[in-house]
């Protein structure tokens, strides 16, 4: 699984009995927390000193892939379009981007 790049919308997706589910997963400006969009417990950012890369790692033992390869073990079609993102997680997304450590 490659790397994430800091301030791009990355889509993960696991496959589930009916289907499949999928998040989003932006890294903060600072390369340390991230945020995570849509997820079973809503969308949220990491915090109390958690860095982007254990929650990546945590996603991985979840069973989440990355778009790419969610789409080379047919998990989704090739023709799959990410799901519509709220104005709430568009407005976080924007933060995120610019956020630094204080």
């Amino acid at each position: 699984m490659n790397s994430p790049k800091i301030g791009e919308l990355h889509w993960l997706i696991r496959k589930r009995r009916n289907g499949h589910e999928t998040i989003g997963f932006v890294i903060d400006k600072d390369n340390f927390g991230c945020l995570i969009i849509g997820s079973p417990r809503g969308s949220y950012l990491t915090g109390h000193g958690e860095r982007w890369q254990s929650k990546w790692k945590e996603l991985q033992t979840e069973g989440y892939l990355p778009e790419k390869e969610a789409k080379e073990e047919k998990i989704i079609p090739s023709s799959w379009k990410p799901p519509r993102i709220k104005k709430v997680d568009k407005e976080m997304i924007k933060i995120v981007r610019t956020l630094k450590k204080r």
